[in-house]
């Protein structure tokens, strides 16, 4: 036992950087590839099957977080020879940093919360993916780069890999115009342009809570995330065909003022903000916060502020033992009923469900 925690505790550090690793040093070692990360996930100490098909050829497994590292979780899924989805959500007590080896894959990241550097020998800044970005990456064979991932704050994300080949047939089989923003991606562009960022969609931004959140267990699991990763694919190929926005019709500092009036909402559950509370706070109108904000996120206050309530409280039903009134009191209802008929209609199912699901996946 002491021999695989020394084992474990070693492969979680990040490969040349004496740093904390993520996934692909704890469960691909020295090779950190994404291949060898999921062909590793069958036979991995730390790696718990959710679904596997008779084939071998799809699979679903989850990880959790080293108890030394932080906590948290990361799902993992197998869709074929040349298809990977990966959800993370975790919180880490200290930076990480990981060395990515170029596997000449398509990566699309959606970065739901949390901020990652990526940094390219090629360039002198590393490109930063702050929360609510969309990531369209493809890393040459011979080049690799380095991941960073800052502590103390969610790292809530959902990234998609696809062979360029797999996405050039899927485009040819379906006579689909691959937008020019993401020629790149199938080998259409002589360009060196390796990325497209660009702010995420709120449609997008549903499938990636839908990843995580998903109610389903064992081989509906896995169903599910195959479905959600073809809704993602068309869902970016859809974003992309559409006309680039206007000028951003708010300043520098109404930026800032924005991305703070969001930490609150996401962060306040008991009581939820007010918006003109939000807006004093803030230095900014009710009415020009309500417009900025849903310009910005994609979404209005009281939906954010109700998701992130109830996103806090599965949580707590899922990973803490806490009665139910207890948690509809911690995210701002003093009636548990209201609570529960809130919660089945963002989830579609009890809070009792909730715990009782919980059961049955750490069984």
């Amino acid at each position: 036992m002491l021999d695989h925690i020394n084992k474990a505790e070693r492969l979680a550090k990040g490969v040349d950087t004496g740093q904390l690793g993520l996934f692909r040093s704890l469960i691909g070692g020295h090779d950190r590839r994404l291949t060898t990360v999921f062909d590793n996930l069958l036979n991995h100490p730390d790696s718990k099957i959710i679904a596997l098909s008779a084939d071998h050829r799809t699979m679903a497994a989850r990880v959790e977080v080293a108890r030394n590292a932080g906590h948290g979780r990361w799902e993992f899924y197998c869709l074929g020879d040349d298809t990977f989805l990966i959800a993370g959500d975790s919180l880490f007590d200290q930076p990480c940093v990981e060395q990515v080896p170029g596997e000449d894959i398509v990566e699309f990241h959606l970065r739901l919360s949390g901020t990652m550097r990526l940094r390219d020998p090629s360039h002198s800044k590393p490109l930063v993916i702050e929360p609510n970005c969309l990531l369209v990456w493809r890393q040459p064979p011979d080049v690799e780069v380095q991941d960073r991932v800052e502590a103390g704050k969610r790292d809530t994300f959902v990234s998609l890999y696809c062979r360029p080949e797999r996405l050039a047939a899927l485009a040819t089989k379906h006579d689909i115009r691959v937008p020019e923003s993401l020629r790149f991606a199938v080998g259409l562009c002589s360009t060196p342009t390796r990325h497209l960022l660009l702010p995420l969609d709120p449609s997008l931004t549903l499938i990636g809570h839908g990843l995580l959140d998903s109610p389903f267990v064992g081989g509906l699991r896995l169903l599910h995330a195959e479905t959600k990763a073809t809704e993602l694919l068309c869902e970016v190929l859809h974003y992309t065909m559409r006309p680039p926005p206007g000028p951003q019709p708010v300043s520098a500092e109404d930026l800032r003022r924005l991305d703070v009036a969001r930490q609150i909402v996401v962060t306040q559950h008991a009581p939820p903000p007010l918006i003109g509370e939000i807006a004093r706070r803030i230095g900014m109108s009710e009415t020009k916060l309500k417009r900025a904000f849903k310009l910005r996120f994609g979404s209005t206050i009281f939906h954010m502020s109700l998701d992130a309530r109830m996103r806090h409280a599965l949580e707590l039903l899922r990973c803490k033992h806490m009665p139910v009134s207890r948690v509809a009191a911690t995210v701002g209802y003093s009636h548990q009923t209201s609570f529960a008929s809130a919660f089945k209609k963002h989830f579609g199912f009890l809070p009792g469900a909730a715990r009782h699901e919980r059961g049955r996946m750490n069984g």
